[in-house]
């Protein structure tokens, strides 16, 4: 029942990501993956690289919502030119 639940989970998130495709934000490479159900859970992260057919990247840093408020302050007062330039140190792992 329990695989059956995480299924079902990530069916919904490829139906989103097919209704954002069509909006024209398609064509991704990479799969993130970020939180906790998704960095202590191996099989979640194994039905989600099968139903998108990508490799998932986890960032190495575990508290992701408050090294993403960091780097949007450090775009905010310029210390970096672009939220595309900020992302690039992010490491994954």
């Amino acid at each position: 029942m329990a695989r059956a639940v995480l299924e079902g989970i990530a069916e919904q998130f490829r139906l989103l990501y097919g209704e954002i495709e069509g909006l024209g934000a398609g064509g991704r490479t990479q799969l993130v993956g970020a939180g906790n159900g998704i960095r202590k859970n191996a099989l979640l992260r194994e039905i989600l690289q099968e139903r998108f057919e990508m490799e998932m990247a986890v960032p190495m840093h575990t508290e992701e919502a408050a090294f993403g408020a960091a780097l949007m302050a450090a775009v905010g007062s310029g210390t970096f030119e672009s939220l595309a330039e900020a992302g690039k140190v992010i490491q994954y792992r």
